[in-house]
């Protein structure tokens, strides 16, 4: 069940020291003032901020899938962290990774094929920047007592410290569950993301939440999926097929449509909005909606070992059929191929990271785009 945070940082500090040569662990110190999120709270080798990246740390991210997952940023969301670590640790071995998507020993040659796939995507293309526990100080909270607490350390919601729309408030404003902060990035916690953002340039963010099932896209303010982020819808409905086809409580589209409000200067958006991320999400992992209003534990998290199991069961998997799924989206198969053939002394001019055009359809396999072939 539910690790304390101390032990839980501590294990995912031990996977990443034991796989030294692709795991990396990284400290992020930020303060303001008297408060401060370098998780350095006990002991110096609690990580922050753990690199992934197979190939080798210190080699290139170019011509990679770069993803930023973070886990965590609502401190009464224990669950979510649970995941981050069952991720490194399947990360750390590569016949869980095989193993991963499916049931059970493979079946046939195309199981095979398949699982060998994803583990060379992961190998040597793929680079991961991850976040176990964004806000540790609102964990702090929790583990003190106050269950409800989704805030950080001094009262502020990480998610919505962000700029896209910052500061607005709807009608049902509840300030101690969304208070914004004083302006955008006031918070160590949202600095340390937005660095990270900005120095990786990644491709998929990936923000892991519990409260109810959904698998969401931009946007969280506005009750719409924008034309922009259509191809990243495709790929959470193809998980949700996959995945949650019988499980009439996981819900798909934008956020600010499916989740029953509208939420104002979250990451996601930003990083769709801003940053121009191909693939942006925001998952949420877990709910139970018959707990009642003040039992936010179990509201949030499984209770039961059976129930805990089987939750990080399922989203790993959907995880890693993300991992799957991303290299097929049309901006990122433009930039690998562009990366390709640079590497082979090749000048072309595809469209920059931001620009976004539309592409062959993403179930596509194999895309081929003037003279750049990626091959996933």
């Amino acid at each position: 069940m539910d690790v304390l945070r101390n032990d839980l940082l501590q294990q995912a500090a031990d996977i990443a020291n034991l796989n030294n040569k692709t795991f990396a662990v990284e400290v992020r110190h930020v303060s303001d003032g008297d408060y401060n999120v370098d998780v350095m709270l006990l002991f110096m080798h609690f990580p922050q901020v753990i690199t992934v990246d197979l190939s080798g740390i210190g080699s290139s991210a170019d011509g990679k899938v770069r993803h930023l997952i973070d886990f965590g940023q609502h401190g009464r969301e224990l669950i979510t962290s649970e995941l981050g670590l069952r991720f490194l640790k399947t990360l750390a071995d590569p016949s869980a990774i095989r193993a991963i998507l499916l049931d059970g020993d493979a079946k046939n040659e195309a199981d095979v094929i398949r699982s060998e796939d994803l583990y060379i995507k992961i190998r040597d293309h793929s680079v991961f920047k991850i976040l176990p526990m964004e806000n540790t100080r609102g964990r702090e909270l929790v583990e003190s007592g106050k269950l409800c607490e989704r805030k950080n350390g001094r009262g502020v919601d990480p998610n919505r410290n962000w700029e896209v729309d910052w500061g607005k408030k709807e009608k049902d404003y509840d300030p101690a569950e969304e208070y914004p902060g004083t302006k955008p990035f006031s918070e160590p916690e949202t600095q340390v993301v937005l660095d990270l953002a900005q120095s990786l340039k990644p491709h998929v963010w990936l923000n892991v939440h519990s409260g109810m099932e959904a698998l969401f896209t931009p946007w969280d303010h506005v009750a719409e999926v924008p034309t922009a982020a259509q191809k990243a819808l495709e790929v959470i409905t193809q998980i949700k097929t996959d995945y949650f086809a019988s499980n009439k409580d996981c819900v798909v589209g934008s956020g600010g449509k499916s989740v029953g409000y509208l939420a104002h200067g979250t990451a996601t958006d930003y990083m769709f909005e801003k940053l121009k991320v191909p693939l942006p999400f925001t998952w949420e992992i877990f709910g139970d909606l018959d707990a009642a209003y003040d039992d936010c534990f179990k509201m949030f998290n499984p209770v039961d070992q059976q129930q805990f199991d089987a939750t990080l069961k399922v989203w790993l998997k959907a995880l890693f059929r993300l991992i799957e799924l991303a290299p097929r989206h049309p901006e990122v198969v433009k930039e690998l191929a562009a990366a390709k053939n640079q590497e082979e002394g090749i000048s072309l001019s595809w469209p920059t990271h931001g620009n976004r055009t539309e592409s062959e359809p993403i179930t596509h396999r194999h895309q081929d785009e003037g003279n750049g072939e990626v091959d996933w």
